[in-house]
Order: C-alpha cells, then structure tokens, then sequence
C-alpha cells in the first residue's frame, strides 16, 4: 500500500485490534512509516512495532548530521502515508487518482477527482492529518 515499505519484509499479526509488525525494514523510517501506515487504520487499536531496522553500511553520516533532515522526511513520508491511506479507505475518495506530495508538512494534491464535492473532501482530509502546516490544491475535476 506504500511505495516506501516492502511489504514482503513486513509481517503482521492482529488480535483484538492490536497489531503486532514484525520482520525487517531498511531504515528507522520504514520502521515508522510501517507503524504509522497501520495506526492509521480503522479498527486498530495499537501497535507493537517488532520491526528489525538493517541498517545500510554505505551512508557514512553522523547521526547528528542526519537528524534534522531524518525527522523531516519521516514527518513529511508519515504526512504522505496517513492522508494517502485515508484517501483510499474513504468510499468518497477516489484515492487511487489522488498523487500526495509533502515537502516541510506542506501537502500538494494533484490528480483528478469526479465532482467540487469530493475536491473539498480530499482537501479536508489532508488538512485534518496530524503535522500538516497547508494544503495545496491542485486536483483537477473531471465528470465521467
């Protein structure tokens, strides 16, 4: 369901609406993402994120070097995965039509949806997730 995880490293076990991930990520923010992605779903009640983060020997930066830049782009790839998977579990959405950028919390929507109705909708629904600064609206309406 993202672009950004390998679902086939990630395995999930739910019971009672607690969701526990286990299996292996490339990075901390795969790790997060993962957790975030299910958080965001109806019907779950918590997780237990298991993941195993391998780490990537190629990149040589400090941890300090990295950390503004890693919270960025985790909060930006977590704005991202939460509004996209809204969109896609909303039946008045058509999600699939709806490309979501975010750069520094400011989330950009292109794409094309049916009707002025469902626009407003998917600009609500990014406005309303967690960590969002602004929504720029860039969908485009057309009837079927």
């Amino acid at each position: 369901m993202n672009t950004n995880l390998n679902n086939f490293d990630i395995n999930t076990d739910v019971k009672n609406g607690k969701v526990v991930l286990t299996g292996k990520v490339d990075s901390e923010v795969e790790k997060e993402l993962a957790e975030e992605l299910v958080l965001s779903l109806d019907g779950v009640s918590g997780v237990d994120n298991s993941l195993t983060v391998v780490k990537n020997m190629d990149t040589k930066h400090t941890d300090k070097d990295m950390m503004n830049d890693d919270d960025n782009d985790l909060t930006d790839a977590k704005i991202t995965t939460v509004i996209t998977t809204r969109f896609l579990f909303d039946s008045e959405v058509g999600g699939t039509d709806i490309d979501v950028d975010t750069d520094n919390g400011i989330v950009t929507l292109n794409g094309s949806v049916e009707s002025e109705a469902e626009k407003q909708l998917a600009v609500k629904i990014a406005k309303n997730a967690e960590d969002v600064r602004d929504v720029v609206d860039e969908l485009t309406i057309v009837a079927e």
